[in-house]
């Protein structure tokens, strides 16, 4: 039912990156997402790096301060959702070099629609893994938290690697027809 959605929702999605309008604005709009994306890798990164350091405080703490003990599971419940935050942004580097391999003279309108709608999507993802993110630490603090952002990867995935399909079959098919 979702990815039918997300098909209605593409089959009416005005393109907002009109300035692409050439094959090389068109890789060099996928190497700046590609850019942007290790960036957030980047951050991702550093966050895990950061809540295991401040784990590692926690438990030196709790050692020596018997009385008081520091609740180490947020950490982990946290890097968790990172952990999941970085695969979720390594798909997207896939995807992105998935549509650069096949981008050329014909498809890359259409290749720049798609990667605008699956900007969209990632935006909303993103927002997805930022309420996880604050209902863990919401949780740690006692306070019951359901966010109202939903995780619709899954059929994203299945929805965009079917675009992709469709477009470089329609490049195979064109190419059959030359000969």
């Amino acid at each position: 039912m979702k990815k039918i959605e997300i098909n209605e929702e593409y089959e009416n999605y005005e393109i907002k990156s009109s300035h692409v309008t050439s094959l090389e604005l068109f890789r060099n709009f996928i190497e700046i997402g590609l850019n942007e994306i290790d960036e957030q890798l980047s951050l991702v990164l550093k966050e895990i790096n950061y809540n295991n350091r401040k784990k590692m405080i926690a438990k030196i703490k709790n050692f020596f301060l018997r009385n008081y003990f520091y609740d180490l599971s947020i950490y982990d419940d946290d890097n968790n959702v990172l952990n999941e935050l970085f695969c979720f942004l390594l798909g997207y580097k896939i995807y992105f070099y998935g549509v650069l391999e096949i981008g050329n003279l014909e498809n890359f309108r259409e290749l720049t629609r798609l990667i605008d709608f699956s900007c969209e999507y990632f935006s909303r993802h993103l927002d997805y893994f930022e309420a996880q993110r604050d209902m863990v630490e919401y949780q740690a603090k006692g306070i019951q938290y359901s966010p109202i952002h939903e995780n619709r990867i899954k059929e994203f995935d299945e929805f965009f690697f079917e675009k992709i399909d469709g477009i470089s079959s329609s490049k195979n098919i064109e190419k059959i027809k030359k000969i």
